[in-house]
C-alpha cells in the first residue's frame, strides 16, 4: 500500500453527471482537487441506447475527462479503480493500492444494474449503463444479422431469431424501439428482406404497463407506437430466468434468444452510502 503525498482538498470519485459537475464548481474556485473514475471520459447516459443500436458513434456521447478540464488546473483527473473508502479517515483507495487524502471526500459513483437475484441475468444478459455495454451490446446485436446474413448467402432457411429486452421503463422502451427501427428501416439498406423479417424485438415488464411513472396518455403513446414498429409486449410479465439461449417468463413461456438486454433498474453503487464532509471555502 502506498500513501500518495498531495495537497488535495477534496477527492472526487465518480465523473458522472454529479461528479463532474462538482469537479467543474471546484476547478473555476481554483481548489485543488482529484477526480477518480474507472473511466477516461464522461458519457451522456440517456443516449447509450442509440449507441447500442447503432444510431451514434460513441464519441457523440462520451467527452475526453482531460479535455473537460484542460483549462481547470486545479483538477487533476485519475484513471483507476476505487478498492476501498475509508469515510472517517478521509482516504480513498485504488487499484494499484495507492492511497490518497483530502479533508473532503464526494461520493457520486453512481449506480450499477440490478439483477434482482434473477437467475442466469448477471452471466447472461447484456446491462447498459456505459459506453462499453452499449458498443458490447451494438457488436453481439450487428453479429446476429451478419450470421444471418451469411446463411442466406448459404442458402439456408432462417430460423426466427428473438431479441428479448427486460423492463418497460424509459431505457427499456427506448431499447426496444430503437432496435426495432434499426431492424424495419437499417437492416434491409444493408442486408436481404429476409434478415429482416427474422428478427423479433420482445418487451417484458412485470408491471402492466410501460413507462409506469408517466402519465397514461404517454404509456398509451409508447405501446402503441412500439407495437406499430413490431415490438412484441409482454406486460404483467417478469422474467424468471436468463440463459445463453434464451429466457422463462414467470407465465411459463420460453422465448429462444441470442440476446438478452437487461434495462431492469439499476441500484446505488457500493460506495454511494459513504459520507463526506462539506469542504470549507466550496462555492455552491
Amino acid at each position: 500500500m502506498t500513501n500518495a503525498t498531495s495537497n488535495y482538498q477534496v477527492i472526487i470519485v465518480g465523473a458522472g453527471f454529479a461528479g463532474v459537475a462538482a469537479a467543474r464548481r471546484l476547478g473555476k474556485a481554483k481548489i485543488p482537487t482529484l477526480l477518480i473514475d474507472r473511466n477516461n471520459y464522461s458519457q451522456f447516459q440517456p443516449l447509450l441506447y442509440q449507441v447500442a443500436s447503432s444510431q451514434l458513434p460513441p464519441s457523440d456521447v462520451a467527452e475526453p475527462l482531460r479535455a473537460i478540464f484542460r483549462k481547470r488546473p486545479s483538477v487533476r483527473v485519475l484513471t483507476a479503480e476505487v478498492t476501498a473508502i475509508d469515510a472517517a479517515a478521509h482516504t480513498v483507495t485504488v487499484d494499484d493500492g495507492t492511497v490518497y487524502s483530502a479533508p473532503t471526500l464526494v461520493i457520486a459513483a453512481g449506480a450499477v444494474v440490478n439483477f434482482f437475484g434473477t437467475p442466469g441475468a448477471a452471466e447472461h444478459a447484456y446491462p447498459l449503463y456505459s459506453v462499453s455495454d452499449s458498443t458490447r451490446l451494438g457488436a453481439a446485436i450487428i453479429e446476429q444479422f451478419d450470421k444471418a446474413d451469411a446463411r442466406v448467402a448459404a442458402g439456408e432457411a432462417l430460423d426466427p431469431t428473438n431479441i428479448v429486452v427486460v423492463g418497460a421503463g424509459p431505457t427499456g422502451v427506448e431499447m426496444a424501439g430503437a432496435i426495432a427501427e434499426t431492424i424495419n428501416s437499417v437492416v434491409p439498406r444493408t442486408y436481404s428482406d429476409a434478415v429482416r423479417e427474422a428478427f423479433t424485438v420482445h418487451l417484458a415488464d412485470l408491471a402492466k404497463t410501460v413507462l409506469g411513472p408517466f402519465t397514461e396518455e404517454l404509456q398509451q403513446y409508447a405501446q402503441e407506437h412500439l407495437e406499430e414498429l413490431g415490438v412484441q409486449l409482454h406486460l404483467g410479465t417478469s422474467v424468471k430466468e436468463v440463459r445463453a439461449d434464451g429466457v422463462t417468463l414467470s407465465d411459463g413461456e420460453v422465448l429462444a434468444a441470442p440476446i438478452v438486454i437487461w434495462a431492469g433498474a439499476c441500484t446505488h453503487s457500493p460506495w454511494s452510502g459513504k459520507r463526506a464532509s462539506r469542504p470549507a471555502g466550496a462555492a455552491d
